[in-house]
């Protein structure tokens, strides 16, 4: 009898630990994501609805897990509208950002580039930001 109850507690504790040790890989390891798809305009748009897409975009853009996962897009001359730089991560492709955003423009206001240099990014909370 009692190498049965002995039996059950090892093996309760191996399956405690093994729940355990699960838990902490499932939440500790860093989530790989997927970049995201810039959609490009086709045919007629509205240029608010355009501009707000673009602008989404951006924001969707901006996700790290460590410094090493941010990049800054620089914007300025035609592109100003939508600010002088945004961060996004590094495995976005920015070309798809002035693809979209030449389409944008050549229907859409244009505004004067009044930008200085953007700063480094760092990820804060797995968003990248300016941190000084």
């Amino acid at each position: 009898m009692e190498k049965k109850h002995i039996f059950l507690i090892i093996f309760a504790i191996v399956v405690v630990a093994g729940a355990g040790f699960w838990l902490m890989a499932t939440f500790s390891e860093p989530k790989s994501i997927e970049p995201i798809t810039i959609h490009q305009p086709s045919g007629n748009f509205n240029c608010e609805d355009m501009y707000d897409e673009i602008e989404n975009d951006l924001n969707r853009s901006n996700y790290c897990q460590s410094d090493s996962d941010c990049s800054v897009i620089m914007l300025g001359g035609w592109y100003v509208e939508f600010g002088c730089y945004h961060f996004i991560n590094k495995d976005v492709d920015q070309e798809q950002f002035f693809t979209k955003m030449d389409a944008y423009k050549e229907k859409c206001i244009q505004a004067i580039n009044k930008c200085a240099a953007a700063p480094d990014a760092k990820c804060v909370s797995n968003k990248c930001v300016y941190v000084d």
